[in-house]
């Protein structure tokens, strides 16, 4: 077995958020202390925003029951 070099991480592990990032004023009101208090359809907006930027929101996919029904 051959000896390797870590891989030390470009991002800081320690670096924070700022208040006064994108979303940070629309999540201070979103209760995360429990799984299910969490508006799911505005949290996902908030996420997509932080993550992709402004890149569009992907717009919902919905499979028909008939369709649902066929691919059995």
């Amino acid at each position: 077995m051959r000896p390797y070099d870590a891989l030390r991480s470009a991002q800081s592990t320690t670096e924070l958020n700022v208040a006064t990032g994108p979303g940070a004023r629309a999540s201070a009101h979103i209760d995360l202390a429990h799984e299910d208090r969490v508006p799911d359809a505005e949290f996902n907006r908030i996420l997509w925003r932080a993550l992709e930027g402004n890149a569009p929101y992907p717009t919902p996919r919905r499979l028909a029951q008939l369709e649902a029904a066929r691919a059995r």
